[in-house]
């Protein structure tokens, strides 16, 4: 995740930041591991991943004009 230093100099340069942050999940090895994506996935880590994913994807579609 983006640390705050980073955060607040992408900020101050205009750059506009999504709400939602993915963190670093092991879901996202094992997925790879078996050519899939944490989409395809059922365990719990790769439920919240997936949620995670969806949530960025709606932030950029709401950005398009």
């Amino acid at each position: 995740m983006l640390t705050r230093e980073l955060k607040v100099a992408l900020e101050e340069l205009g750059f506009p930041l999504l709400k939602t942050q993915i963190p670093t999940r092991e879901c996202y090895k094992q997925a790879m591991a078996l050519g899939q994506t944490v989409l395809q996935m059922t365990d719990r880590g790769s439920r919240l991943a997936a949620a995670e994913i969806r949530a960025v994807a709606d932030e950029i579609l709401d950005m398009l004009p």
